[in-house]
């Protein structure tokens, strides 16, 4: 039996892949017709499904429309983030590249001033704390010139204390240039946020300027290029957003491709049903287009082919049945056969129960007959 099933199991399963082939056939038969326009399919009888067909076409358009925009604007959304990433990492990067530069633009600028009278009462601010640091350099220069010439002529004790105050002034003077090249930063830096580079048109400011002067320039054009790209997503936020689609777009894509993948379905059931029709009109082969015909022939071959698998399943399902039925009847005999036997037996005893019941009653009236009557007891 357990063979009959295996087989019942492999024609079902073929069965059910050409079910499934003959609905592709049905589909393809039925686009093929309805795209040709061909009168067999597109008819009085046929327009309601025609119609719909229309309008399932045309909602489809527009949910894979929608659909394809929506996962468009998503990924520009994503490379336009990673743009303005990368041009604030570069505009970072350029702004430390041109510190150095901040200090040799301070140091000529520096210099530039203090050699054009001109400029005195200009730029204040900008070099306060540099004009501050070089007069007091200056100041220090002095007081080390005049210990320096009052040596000779000092007594030892002098000589000693100058020694002491020298090392002292040497010392101040050291850390007063250290912090010369903060300061020349610090003003070139403040200096570059106004017109001086401009006024003083120096080709060797100019020159020492150029690296900080490019990466301004390529700022600009970073900074030029993140409006733009904020102003583009801000746009594509936006149109987001007339699609119900700005908060969780992935959501809303996928809600759009299970309404895509219905209406393609219900579009294949359309086109089946064209199919049927013309099948079911027994149009005349030569009738029919060829890529629709082709496709109704074999669904007539595979229809037939499951036929023949159909009768083989009920002919092994009655085997199966036959089998289930023999033994059940195997099963019958057996029951009643110990039935009979059983029956033989209780015959046997009820034969036995009634010598015994007879013979009671005779022992019962002979002994009635020895007791008399009751009276006489």
């Amino acid at each position: 039996m357990s063979r009959y099933k295996n087989l019942i199991h492999e024609l079902e399963q073929a069965n059910a892949a050409d079910r499934r082939t003959v609905a592709e056939h049905r589909v393809e038969a039925g686009r093929s017709l309805y795209e040709a326009g061909h009168e067999l399919a597109i008819n009085d009888a046929t327009k309601e499904t025609c119609d719909e067909l229309e309008g399932v076409a045309e909602r489809l358009e527009a949910t894979e429309r929608k659909m394809a925009r929506i996962q468009e604007i998503t990924t520009r959304v994503s490379e336009i983030k990673d743009e303005i990433s990368r041009a604030r990492r570069e505009i970072s990067r350029l702004e430390n590249e041109v510190v150095p530069v901040f200090e040799q633009i301070g140091e000529r600028a520096f210099e530039l001033y203090r050699n054009n009278n001109y400029l005195e009462n200009e730029y204040t601010d900008e070099f306060r704390d540099l004009v501050q640091r070089s007069n007091e350099i200056s100041e220090i220069d002095r007081e080390i010139e005049e210990l320096e010439n009052s040596g000779e002529d000092s007594s030892v004790l002098k000589r000693w204390v100058s020694g002491g105050r020298l090392a002292l002034l040497r010392s101040r003077r050291s850390n007063k240039l250290e912090g010369l090249p903060k300061l020349y930063r610090k003003a070139g830096a403040a200096l570059c946020e106004t017109d001086f580079l401009a006024t003083m048109n120096d080709t060797e400011l100019n020159r020492i300027a150029e690296p900080f002067l490019a990466a301004r320039r390529r700022i600009q054009q970073l900074e030029n290029s993140i409006g733009e790209l904020d102003q583009e997503r801000e746009r594509l936020r936006a149109e987001l957003h007339e699609m119900d689609a700005e908060k969780r777009p992935s959501r809303t894509v996928a809600t759009l491709e299970e309404r895509v993948e219905e209406l393609k379905a219900r579009q294949n059931e359309c086109y089946g049903k064209l199919a049927d029709h013309v099948i079911e009109s027994n149009a005349e082969p030569t009738e029919i287009p060829e890529g629709a015909r082709t496709a109704i022939e074999e669904i007539g071959r595979l229809e037939a082919e499951q036929e023949k698998r159909q009768e083989r399943i009920s002919r092994l399902e009655a085997a199966i049945e036959a089998e289930q039925v023999a033994a059940e009847i195997e099963r019958l005999e057996q029951r009643a056969a110990t039935l009979r036997e059983r029956l033989s037996e209780i015959q046997s005893e009820i034969e036995k129960a009634d010598e015994r019941i007879a013979e009671t009653k005779q022992r019962h009236r002979q002994l009635l007959a020895l007791r008399g009557s009751e009276d006489d007891l």
